[in-house]
């Protein structure tokens, strides 16, 4: 039984625990300390689950084979349970609950949360939905591609001949850049087009640091997300390679690149004013239960609501015990329970997952000198 399924894209496409205490031990050190000192007056967020992707197919309309709905069944219940607990806890939602979220959608909040937050606050970004890369010339995601965006449900591929006009009839906002891509029709033939209605790195951080809060909070349950941590000039480094296998080797030349990346990081005076989290790699996949098999959340955001759990008078993710459980704590948290229920059980064949063993299903942390608390005192 397919006990996962693959948060793909909507494209025509779509160790043993010792190990994980060290790299816990090293994340955690990596990551920093904590913000200390200093009480937000207050934290605010937006909060997207999107589950309705009005049935985007796979763009060959004469072969019935190779549709498929690209609805998402879990998106919209981690939207609405991330909204329940960070309100529970006194964050400010901003936006409106809907599987639905159109770019403008965003946009539109945005323009909202920057007439209230102001340099003393928390601010958190959360987006439970697809996570695709930029497709290459036959319009099919290329496997190792660094480009990525997550998707809204309003995206499109407009012909580039096309995108002006697009942009007057209000199909494409004019600010939005969105990516360049080809996509090759039957006879072989190219046409150049632009996608839009999506958020790339660069144009989602953009927005984010806009903001005028103290600090700022990323956290995506998509596939591809690891591209939204970008490079250690701005928001620190990522805690995993870009690229890695189960079992962790942390002696090969992935692991010592990363470990080069940060020590140059730890040299730089200033100070990344945005943390991310995110479900997966840059070339990696975020997985959802599969209907029926007894799941209500994404697996990732599954335990990161596991961690805010409380027990007695600490969270469940609440290492230290001080209190408040840090991004780097509910990171650890989610990388051990996600090692103990789909990596170790799918490769040591105690239980068939789903998740396709040559592609480990791991998170990843932007490791900076500060490790936000992302989940205050019960």
């Amino acid at each position: 039984m397919n006990i996962y399924k693959n948060m793909n894209s909507p494209f025509p496409v779509s160790s043993k625990l010792p190990v994980v205490v060290f790299l816990t031990a090293i994340l955690l050190n990596m990551a920093g300390c904590a913000i200390s000192g200093f009480n937000p007056v207050d934290y605010y967020a937006l909060v997207y689950g999107v589950n309705d992707y009005g049935g985007l197919k796979k763009p060959d309309p004469d072969d019935e084979s190779t549709w498929r709905d690209d609805d998402l069944t879990y998106s919209g219940p981690d939207g609405e349970d991330m909204r329940k607990l960070l309100g529970s806890m006194g964050y400010t939602i901003l936006n409106e609950d809907t599987h639905t979220v159109n770019y403008r959608d965003v946009k539109a909040d945005f323009a909202k949360a920057a007439a209230l937050v102001d340099e003393n606050d928390i601010f958190l970004f959360y987006f439970s939905g697809h996570g695709a890369p930029v497709p290459d010339s036959n319009g099919v995601p290329a496997p190792d591609s660094k480009d990525v965006f997550i998707v809204m449900t309003d995206m499109i591929a407009v012909p580039q001949k096309y995108v002006d006009q697009a942009r007057e009839l209000g199909i494409i906002d004019n600010d939005q850049t969105g990516v360049d891509s080809e996509i090759e029709n039957d006879t072989g033939d190219t046409t150049k087009v632009k996608i839009a209605n999506i958020w790339t790195p660069d144009a989602l951080n953009k927005e984010i640091l806009a903001l005028q809060a103290f600090h700022h909070i990323l956290i995506l349950d998509a596939c591809r997300s690891g591209g939204f941590i970008d490079d250690s000039d701005n928001y620190g480094v990522d805690s995993l390679p870009d690229s890695i296998e189960y079992p962790l080797n942390l002696e090969d030349d992935n692991w010592v690149d990363l470990f080069l990346k940060f020590d140059d990081f730890s040299e730089k005076k200033s100070t990344p004013r945005l943390s991310v989290m995110v479900a997966s790699g840059v070339m990696e996949d975020s997985y959802e239960p599969a209907p029926g098999t007894g799941g209500k959340n994404g697996i990732f955001t599954s335990f990161l609501l596991e961690a805010a759990e409380t027990h007695g008078r600490y969270r469940k993710a609440d290492f230290n015990l001080d209190g408040v459980v840090t991004l780097s704590e509910a990171y650890s948290h989610i990388f051990t329970r996600i090692e103990e229920t789909v990596n170790i059980p799918q490769h040591t064949g105690y239980r068939q997952s789903g998740v396709p063993t040559e592609f480990p299903f791991y998170p990843h942390l932007s490791g900076g000198s500060l490790d936000p608390v992302l989940f205050p005192a019960p």
